[in-house]
């Protein structure tokens, strides 16, 4: 599957629509990184979630059948940026709240509500890999 999914056209494109009606899961982090700046020349930030050690991205997963084997993956959905993320990306990862995780993985709820943007924390320059090229 892509790296990541549009939560605006996952009902509609051919690449998504059965792993959203059928295929749900969670994607457990602790944090996930943005890059900023002009090529060549990229500034790393790390975001995390605020009060939690763990979170879950809202993802899909997929099963194909390859002349080299099965091949299981999944992908990441995103959302327009929260406020928070918008000096960073104009796209987020949905981030899901403990208590919504049993709705996304609920094949008979209507999971649309829960595709949105939810607060970061403070992101913070990666001083470990400053530079991405």
């Amino acid at each position: 599957m892509c790296t990541n999914a549009r939560a605006e056209s996952l009902a509609a494109t051919p690449t998504f629509k059965e792993p959203f009606q059928r295929r749900r899961c969670l994607t457990p982090a602790t944090h996930f990184f943005e890059w900023t700046g002009p090529k060549g020349d990229k500034t790393m930030w790390r975001f995390t979630k605020p009060g939690a050690d763990l979170f879950c991205f809202a993802s899909l997963w997929d099963r194909a059948h390859t002349a080299d084997g099965v091949i299981e993956s999944f992908t990441i959905i995103t959302c327009a940026a929260g406020p928070d993320m918008a000096p960073y990306h104009d796209r987020q990862p949905v981030i899901l709240e403990p208590h919504q995780w049993a709705q996304w993985l609920d094949l008979t709820a209507d999971p649309a509500p829960l595709l949105v943007a939810g607060p970061l924390g403070q992101p913070i320059q990666d001083s470990e890999a400053v530079t991405a090229r």
